[in-house]
């Protein structure tokens, strides 16, 4: 039987974070599960768990839902991925993005048979901290965000992503999310803004953009140097980010600044 959460108490959580660990031992792979996910109180997840496996989805995009499923058995990953597709088109969601390890090709083609399409990849990268040099901290400043950053946060992203501002992408922005941004400023000047999210030690990068017309001239590098170099004396067990495999400067930005691959997730989507 599979359980639908909102919200997970402690103890659930550790029981999610011991069959992570088990199933990247057996099955060789990484899981897509964002830092603080497990924790997270005002953020668009759905927790799908049942015995032998577990579901992360998320509805950042109202009309796409993406899910991480964790089991070492292929008929939990089909429950799961059933139980995950129905809680979609109840709440009126056209599409379905499963996460998948490209090194799990037994869960990869169990997919695939399900009917889903490769969409694109994101490359996870973890910082090798002897290869990280603070770059010259130059004019770029960085402030926690306020509430009164929600606009320019839903702005910025969607200018990344060249579409216009909803009505209610504002309300949209979660205030976990707000919590946790830096806000990049020049000259007084919002350029762009990052995320970092913290949950037992690791830390993910997410949310990294900068203004278009500010892009290529250094600024994005002294700001997720700054990040860095702030996240370091605290002894991380990892810092990491995720990047689109087709968006070449920005890797070459991560490697250039001591981030090596980790994981390749391979994102397949369904229509429903």
């Amino acid at each position: 039987m599979i359980r639908i959460e909102k919200r997970l108490s402690r103890d659930e959580a550790d029981a999610i974070r011991a069959l992570v660990a088990a199933c990247m031992v057996r099955r060789r792979a990484h899981y897509k599960l964002d830092a603080g996910s497990l924790e997270a109180i005002d953020q668009p997840y759905t927790h799908f768990l049942c015995e032998d496996g577990y579901a992360c989805a998320s509805l950042f995009d109202p009309s796409e839902m993406e899910a991480t499923l964790i089991t070492d058995d292929l008929a939990v990953e089909d429950a799961l991925l059933a139980a995950v597709c129905a809680h979609a088109q109840t709440n009126g969601v056209g599409r379905v993005l499963v996460i998948q390890d490209r090194a799990d090709e037994a869960m990869t083609e169990r997919i695939r048979e399900g009917g889903f399409e490769h969409a694109f990849t994101e490359v996870r990268m973890k910082l090798d901290e002897t290869q990280f040099t603070a770059p010259p901290l130059g004019e770029v400043t960085l402030r926690l965000a306020t509430d009164a950053d929600r606009e320019c946060i839903a702005r910025l992203d969607l200018e990344a992503f060249d579409v216009a501002l909803e009505a209610d992408a504002v309300e949209n922005v979660p205030a976990d999310d707000v919590a946790c941004t830096q806000m990049v400023s020049l000259g007084g000047e919002t350029i762009g803004k990052l995320r970092v999210h913290a949950a037992q030690g690791t830390y993910g990068i997410y949310g990294f953009v900068m203004r278009p017309d500010v892009r290529g001239k250094g600024y994005g590098r002294a700001a997720l140097g700054q990040v860095i170099a702030a996240l370091l004396p605290q002894n991380p067990a990892c810092i990491y980010l995720e990047v689109e495999s087709e968006n070449s400067p920005a890797a070459h930005l991560y490697a250039s600044m001591g981030f090596v691959p980790m994981a390749t997730f391979d994102y397949y989507a369904r229509s429903l």
